[in-house]
């Protein structure tokens, strides 16, 4: 009996915009998912239909399902709302801003059944053009006892640093997921709820493996922190340069004036 997956993409209405492209690179894997999932916030009913019709002439013949609300509404929420409108056994996570290479679903189940996984993160690439290689194709995967190993000994940190992982971009068991009970929708969490995710399912004792293979483009410039960490970096380097501007005038300041002749 095939296992059945659907994909959860959390969307905001910036990112309204980007979903034609999710969806094309959806299409073109090499294994089609049961449905795809929109959970739409912060929208009207008028939107959420002119955007459902749009979306399902393109991924014809997947399903494409919207679930929407008029409220505002973060990432762990949109995920929830999602995961709650599915009945497939596995539930494919990524964001409406970001893609997937052709062979991302089928390796990613590949990888879950040969380990007996319960969730499955991967690698990434941020380079549209990437083309996996023969070697990269071969590279092994992070087991689940090694995995619990490495999470408990990075456990001081809400992200686990030691791998390359979008913690967004997550295929886990949909009762697996509803038994940790989703995704934090505490403020506390927010920017932060994907990564304390994958920390409740590790202390939950579930076998979580990790294949560095990159499955999914990650645009970090079109995501929600992306503009903000590059405006954080042009405004740190300009205080930089104007605080060695300062100091090298100080310096000519001090500098005591030539004597008269």
């Amino acid at each position: 009996m095939t296992t059945s997956v659907d994909i959860v993409v959390p969307c905001v209405p910036k990112h309204i915009r980007h979903l034609r492209a999710l969806i094309t690179s959806i299409r073109a894997n090499t294994r089609q998912p049961d449905h795809i999932i929109i959970a739409l916030s912060q929208t009207n009913a008028a939107e959420c239909y002119r955007v459902g019709v749009a979306l399902r002439r393109l991924a014809c013949p997947t399903p494409v399902v919207m679930t929407c609300v008029t409220t505002t509404a973060y990432a762990a929420e949109n995920r929830n709302r999602g995961a709650a409108g599915s009945d497939a056994d596995v539930l494919m996570f990524i964001d409406a801003d970001d893609a997937m290479f052709p062979n991302a679903i089928a390796t990613t189940m590949e990888v879950m059944r040969a380990h007996r996984a319960d969730a499955v993160y991967h690698g990434f690439s941020r380079d549209p053009a990437y083309s996996e290689s023969p070697t990269e194709a071969r590279a092994p995967t992070v087991d689940p006892a090694s995995f619990a190993k490495l999470e408990k000994a990075d456990r001081s940190d809400i992200g686990l640093r030691r791998i390359p992982i979008n913690h967004g971009h997550v295929t886990v068991r949909r009762t697996v997921y509803l038994n940790v009970g989703g995704q934090s929708e505490a403020k506390r969490w927010r920017r932060a709820e994907d990564s304390k995710f994958m920390r409740d399912l590790c202390r939950s004792g579930y076998r979580v493996a990790f294949t560095p293979r990159k499955l999914t483009l990650y645009n970090e410039h079109l995501s929600a922190e992306g503009p903000n960490i590059i405006v954080r970096r042009a405004v740190l380097t300009s205080l930089l340069f104007l605080i060695v501007v300062g100091l090298a005038w100080r310096r000519q300041c001090r500098r005591p004036a030539p004597p008269r002749r």
